[in-house]
Formats: structure tokens, C-alpha cells, sequence
């Protein structure tokens, strides 16, 4: 974990409220990890408004150009902040930390299956990338409340995933429906691992179908956080092994150890 300083190389708007922020980081970019996160200073330098710094699940990363993404929904006073970032501006950033995702063991003729709802399929991209390169076959099950704030599904697509989507408006987003998609590929393409982040509801599906069928599983969790560190114990959530928190011990959980 460092404190470093990222210069904006562009923040655009990508969907509605949704935006994709670009930053030039070489410390951090050269050694985050899949899921881990970010912590974004959002407020001005001399009067600390907001105080707090917002927390971010990486988007996505570039090794070799020192660069990082975070993609972010505009909903409060610090991401409305954050919507006004211009190109060329520093922006004060700790990271990465927490826990990453895993890519569960298995050949190239092993699944894995990744479902993300709303912003919280940011989390899984990077992750998506990664089982790519290591030549996994990857489903994609992305979810929202409409079809147009689905995020990352051209992308996903791009590289090779097969993307599944579905939303509350036409209810295929149900726990049902995700239960019968999930059975379905666990039966035909060799699943090793599910993975999900932004939905406790589905987080307690994947635990029981792990369970059930013995496959690895992991679940990174939403939380709000203060200090972002370890030192607050604001973000605490419960596992077998005790309380643990979010921010360092998390974001990324096996799900048989989650308390959801």
C-alpha cells in the first residue's frame, strides 16, 4: 500500500451517471492485482471537503503503460467531485489494498463463471481479462436494473467472453433465473470457479451451489469505509474465521468463509 499521486489522462462519461476515470500511476500500476482497491482523495487539498477518501474496486490496469482505471457511479458529493476531473490534473490516490481474486486451478477446457450487477461489474473485469490471457474459457453473467445500465459487455465480448445479460425490467435478473443459468453451465462446461461481486442475494446462491458441486468460490464484497486502512474497523463483515475487514482483509473472499 502507498500514497502516490495519479495524473488524469481522461475521465469520460460512459452511460448515464456511469464514468470511466484514467489515471498515470506507474507505482500502483505495477503492482495492483486483480479486485484489489483504491482509494480516491476527492476533495480540495487545502479545505478536505469531502474528508474522506472514496474507495474503488480497480477497473482495469496497463503494466507496461503505468496506468489505471476506475470506473465509478455518480451518486454523492465525492464522485460529483470526481465527474470534474479535467486531463492533466493530480489526483491524491492510496493503494492498492485489500485481498485479489484468484483464477481458480483447472486446463483450458475449464470454466469459470463471473457475475457482476451494476457498478459492482467493475470489479470483475480485470478478473475477466486474466482468466483471457490464461486462455479460460470465462462466462460472463452481467445484471442491472435496465438493459442500458448493463456496463463492459462490448468489452467482455472483445475479448472473448461469453456474456450473459440480464435485468430487473424484464425480470431475468431474479435469483431464480441466475440459479437455473448457473446449474446449466456448471453441467456443460466444466466450472471451476464462480465468482460475483454486487449482490449479496446471488452471493448466497454461489454459496450453496459451491457447496453443492464442490467448486471454488469468491465473492468480493461491498462495504462503505472511512479510513480505508485497517485502522477504523468501519467495514467490518463476518466470516468463519471472526470479524474481518473489508478494506484490508477483503475486498475478495472464498465464499465458503463469508457470513452473507
Amino acid at each position: 500500500m502507498k500514497m502516490c499521486i495519479g495524473r488524469v489522462i481522461e475521465n469520460k462519461r460512459i452511460i448515464e451517471d456511469y464514468y470511466l476515470l484514467t489515471l498515470a500511476c506507474e507505482d500502483i500500476a505495477g503492482c495492483i492485482q486483480e479486485g484489489q482497491i483504491l482509494h480516491v482523495q476527492c476533495g480540495d487539498e487545502e479545505q478536505k471537503d469531502p474528508l474522506l477518501r472514496r474507495p474503488f474496486s480497480v477497473y482495469r490496469f496497463n503494466r507496461d503503460k503505468g496506468q489505471i482505471q476506475i470506473m465509478y457511479l455518480v451518486k454523492g458529493k465525492g464522485t460529483r467531485v470526481m465527474a470534474t476531473f479535467k486531463k492533466g490534473e493530480h489526483v491524491s490516490l492510496i493503494g492498492p489494498t485489500g485481498s485479489h481474486f484468484e483464477v481458480a486451478e483447472g486446463t483450458k477446457e475449464d470454466s469459470l463463471l463471473i457475475y457482476g450487477r451494476g457498478v459492482g461489474i467493475a470489479a470483475i473485469v480485470s478478473l475477466a481479462e486474466k482468466a483471457r490471457r490464461l486462455e479460460r474459457k470465462t462466462m460472463v453473467i452481467l445484471s442491472g436494473k435496465t438493459n442500458k445500465k448493463i456496463i463492459s459487455k462490448d468489452y467482455l465480448e472483445a475479448i472473448g467472453c461469453q456474456v450473459i445479460v440480464v435485468h430487473d425490467a424484464d425480470g431475468t435478473s431474479s435469483v431464480e433465473n441466475i440459479e437455473k443459468i448457473t446449474r446449466e453451465a456448471l453441467e456443460k462446461y466444466h466450472v471451476k470457479g464462480l465468482y460475483t461481486c454486487g449482490s449479496n442475494r446471488i452471493g448466497r446462491l454461489f454459496k450453496r451451489i459451491c457447496d453443492e458441486y464442490n467448486v471454488k468460490g469468491y465473492i468480493s464484497v461491498e462495504e462503505h469505509m472511512a479510513c480505508g486502512i485497517g485502522v477504523c474497523f468501519g467495514c467490518i463483515c463476518k466470516t468463519a474465521q471472526g470479524h474481518k475487514r473489508v478494506c484490508t482483509d477483503g475486498p475478495v473472499f472464498n465464499i465458503e468463509d463469508i457470513e452473507i
